[in-house]
């Protein structure tokens, strides 16, 4: 069984599960395929599978029957379930993990964790264009502006308030990366341009790009900078990370007001709401700013440019940002064999993605796996989101007696110490490992026979 937190359904209608493979879906008989009353769905072994199963790839005749993913948000009532042991993975806020570790930084016993796993995945902060007849609507020198940040001055001012260091070690513990760009690490080929130039926190940038932005006359007498403004930028309660972003903008534009003390003021209100209404808000052009996260549905660079930046891309849709120019490299891009020629088109758009700010990029996050040590089978795929279930089972190899994931010498030593002796009181229990009555070399061959697992 899984837990994870909030997945962050859209409020208009109940998730559909579809799909093929191993598994059956197992519909609440009241509910259907998800039940919202128990925050949960599960599948059963499709036995008809046309793969097989039975020791279906030559390496374990063992998989999991039954999954079970259950959506439990808060933290505290997950991590009690954890605990106790009934869940078996789950999904951990970076904030959070250390409830899970002791003092230097490793799992508690029970619990298995691998850490640093390179992602195909990021975090963002989209600009919405124009947000007419939004509750959160912007206001200069006190007037409703729809378009504030479609100027992109008032863009680029924004970007130029986060501290990435600081984004970094305190939302996430230097487990993470900020590209420049929508380009991340890792996909294939690599056509990251390293001269692009990372935005990061300047003050005198800032002052710089409002002192540039007017919407309704000439400069200066109806820049942001004379006129002030209110904005309000959204997160999803329950996120850290994202607050820590939004807090750390309004901190270090606001900053600015000492600057200008008989100006109209800065005003950038930080509200965290809950993830549908930020789904409904975002879907609708009216949050002025909102954050969200992609992974990758291919690891080529197209599946990053797209959403990004074409007229029709996932987020660019929604934020109103459209270029013709743009669409035609992007739609060119995907269409050119891997060579010079199209690394050239990346590079230009990486640029334009720079000059233009539609989005800041925040993370690129390193991943942690999080599980009960009973939990085996488990490998990385960063193409697949979520567990790979068919290969994944619950047990111990039957010599791994310490519960350290690996049958080596310290489980015969175990056995070594306690040979000849009958089971408790007198000898430890665990190695007897057949359950006989007496620690003996019979014992012995079953560590043996699983030496060097793990």
């Amino acid at each position: 069984m899984e837990s994870n937190d909030n997945m962050g359904w859209h409020s208009e209608f109940a998730p559909v599960c579809c799909g093929t493979g191993p598994y059956t879906n197992t519909r609440d008989p009241i509910e259907g395929a998800w039940s919202v009353i128990n925050n949960q769905w599960r599948i059963d072994q499709f036995t008809q599978y046309w793969a097989g199963w039975t020791n279906y790839d030559g390496k374990h005749p063992f998989y999991t029957q039954t999954y079970i993913y259950k959506s439990i948000e808060l933290w505290s009532t997950r991590l009690a379930a954890f605990n106790v042991g009934d869940v078996d993975t789950i999904a951990v806020p970076r904030a959070y993990m250390w409830d899970l570790l002791n003092a230097s930084g490793d799992p508690l016993p029970g619990i298995v964790c691998y850490k640093d796993l390179p992602s195909l995945s990021s975090d963002s902060a989209h600009f919405t264009f124009d947000v007419p007849g939004s509750i959160y609507m912007p206001t200069i020198g006190g007037n409703n502006q729809s378009n504030f940040f479609g100027n992109v001055h008032a863009r680029r001012a924004f970007a130029s308030s986060l501290n990435f260091t600081e984004i970094l070690e305190a939302a996430w513990f230097n487990e993470a990366i900020s590209p420049a760009t929508w380009h991340i690490e890792n996909l294939a080929p690599n056509y990251i341009d390293p001269t692009v130039e990372h935005w990061d926190y300047d003050p005198a940038e800032i002052e710089a790009e409002l002192k540039l932005a007017n919407y309704t006359g000439p400069l200066p007498a109806n820049s942001l900078w004379e006129l002030g403004f209110h904005v309000t930028i959204l997160w999803n309660t329950g996120n850290d990370q994202r607050k820590i972003v939004c807090d750390m903008m309004k901190q270090n534009i606001e900053a600015l007001n000492a600057l200008r003390p008989t100006k109209p003021p800065f005003i950038v209100d930080s509200v965290g709401i809950p993830w549908a209404d930020i789904l409904d808000l975002m879907e609708a052009s009216h949050a002025p700013m909102f954050q969200i996260g992609w992974l990758a549905d291919f690891a080529d660079v197209d599946n990053w440019a797209r959403p990004y930046m074409h007229t029709y891309g996932d987020f660019s849709y929604l934020q109103g940002y459209s270029n013709s120019t743009v669409d035609e490299l992007i739609d060119l891009g995907i269409k050119t064999p891997n060579s010079p020629a199209r690394q050239a088109i990346y590079y230009d758009l990486q640029h334009t993605f720079i000059n233009e700010c539609p989005t800041i990029m925040i993370v690129q996050p390193l991943g942690r796996g999080w599980m009960r040590n009973w939990v085996q089978g488990w490998y990385y795929n960063p193409l697949h989101f979520g567990p790979v279930i068919r290969d994944r089972w619950k047990g111990f190899f039957i010599g791994d007696l310490n519960r350290d994931m690996v049958v080596d010498i310290f489980d015969l030593v175990i056995v070594a110490s306690e040979f000849g002796k009958p089971p408790p009181p007198i000898a430890d229990p665990r190695a007897d490992v057949n359950g006989d009555g007496v620690v003996d070399i019979f014992d012995i061959v079953l560590i043996a026979a699983d030496f060097g697992k793990g």
